[in-house]
């Protein structure tokens, strides 16, 4: 009996979170996928955080990561500063909830 391995599996996405690079376009041999989470900005700055990380083909979440997009003329109020806080806490729950699937 021939076994051969598809190299598109079906794999479920973790919640919220979307293709980036798909199996071929990021590991010529489909071991891996690269994820992002949903971009989350602060209001009236050009300041973004983004969640990352790598999922491969029996679905385990590798290199979880948060990266964080700043402006550096841009000067965050306290209230901005907060708002900053709170969207990385976001982000590091959901890069949370991926690990756990």
């Amino acid at each position: 009996m021939t076994t051969t391995t598809t190299p598109h599996p079906d794999v479920p996405l973790p919640p919220g979170a979307e293709i980036s690079l798909n199996w071929r376009q990021w590991d010529h041999e489909g071991r891996e996928r690269i994820l992002r989470g949903r971009e989350r900005s602060v209001s009236g700055h050009e300041a973004e955080v983004v969640t990352h990380a790598k999922q491969g083909r029996d679905g385990r979440i590798t290199e979880p990561c948060i990266g964080i997009f700043l402006d550096r003329n841009d000067d965050f109020s306290s209230d901005s500063a907060r708002e900053l806080a709170r969207l990385l806490l976001e982000g590091a729950d959901e890069l949370d909830g991926w690990a756990a699937k």
